[in-house]
């Protein structure tokens, strides 16, 4: 039999062997790089953009509520009647942005009108605080009987409050879930109505004191910690529309 010529055996010695695994280390190693810095880039997008929707979702709720305080029927210049029975109803417009213990109370009609003079009766047996309102004047009442001197057709609300609060590390409103976790602070300052009607400076609350009718507009700032991104402060100023000139 013929023996092979030397020069007709090829194989891979131990060198091109290390080489190989050295070049297979190096590409596995760069791919595993790029996969973890998508991963994380991923992680931190996808972290801040659920912190911003809260802080978005958080605005707008805010603002929406505050946007309808001191509006009284078709006038937001109603003279307001307490017919409550209830004193803590007395000077109603000092009292509808009340910042107490760091947490911000708002008062406000609803805005969805439950009847109107001449409509259907009023029904409860534990009837809420209403309002009967027309372009001149708003009684407060807490009954199923309106009161008289208000034309047919006039409109009857209810009246509501809500406060904003910070507990257990989320945003609550009226005691329900604003956003469950994550809220490190909410901070409000005020913005006091110059001789013009607009705002010229803001205040914090000790500052307002007992000037709260003054109020035109709240700055509310929510710091909200992310579980990548750490804590983010968002910042939104709200005018409230029914006390500006």
């Amino acid at each position: 039999m013929k023996a092979f010529s030397k020069k007709y055996q090829a194989g891979i010695g131990l060198v091109e062997l290390m080489i190989a695994m050295t070049l297979s280390l190096v590409i596995g190693a760069a791919v595993i790089q790029v996969f973890l810095s998508q991963r994380q880039t991923y992680r931190t997008q996808d972290d801040m953009a659920r912190v911003q929707e809260n802080a978005r979702f958080a605005f707008e709720q805010i603002a929406q509520d505050i946007r309808q305080v001191g509006y009284w029927g078709c006038s937001r210049k109603a003279t307001i009647v307490n017919d409550t029975g209830d004193a803590v109803f007395n000077d109603i417009n000092d009292k509808t942005i009340v910042e107490s213990a760091g947490n911000l109370d708002l008062v406000f009609l609803n805005p969805q009108p439950v009847s109107s003079v001449g409509g259907a009766s009023l029904t409860g047996s534990t009837p809420p605080v209403r309002v009967v309102a027309d372009c001149s004047n708003a009684t407060m009442f807490k009954s199923n009987n309106v009161p008289a001197g208000y034309p047919a057709g006039s409109l009857i609300y209810e009246l509501s409050s809500v406060r904003y609060a910070v507990s257990n590390g989320g945003l609550t409103r009226a005691g329900d879930n604003l956003i469950p976790s994550g809220v490190q602070g909410l901070a409000l300052r005020y913005g006091i109505a110059s001789a013009t009607g607009w705002a010229d400076k803001y205040e914090d609350a000790a500052t307002v004191g007992s000037n709260w009718s003054s109020v035109v507009s709240v700055e509310v700032t929510l710091t909200l910690r992310g579980e990548v991104v750490g804590d983010q402060v968002f910042k939104s100023v709200v005018a409230v529309r029914n006390r500006l000139p």
